[in-house]
């Protein structure tokens, strides 16, 4: 997981440990097969990024009181998919890099 600098502050970052399953279940998703497309999706997994999009499900799951197993696999879930969305962005522009990272148009 990339630590920003108000990773410290709980107030502005009450979810670490919910951030890092929510890391490991990305992971294991993509370890499972490394097919080409998994290989890159993989890494652009492992380079990070504010993970916005699993913060505020997590928030808003642990504000209504959402069962946080489920919610962790929606947090997952929602950031694959926006990873995917990158991918097919880089697709789309003719992208060569993504977060320091060959596309898979480039390869």
């Amino acid at each position: 997981m990339i630590k920003t600098t108000y990773a410290t502050i709980p107030i502005l970052d009450p979810l670490p440990t919910r951030l890092e399953q929510v890391e490991a279940l990305l992971a294991k998703q993509v370890d499972r097969n490394r097919s080409p497309l998994e290989t890159v999706l993989a890494q652009l997994i492992a380079a990070g990024g504010k993970r916005v999009r699993p913060r505020l499900a997590l928030l808003m799951g642990g504000l209504l009181g959402a069962d946080p197993g489920p919610l962790l696999h929606l947090a997952a879930a929602i950031e694959m998919l926006h990873t995917a969305s990158l991918v097919h962005d880089d697709l789309v522009d003719g992208a060569g890099l993504r977060r320091g990272v060959e596309t898979l148009n480039a390869r």
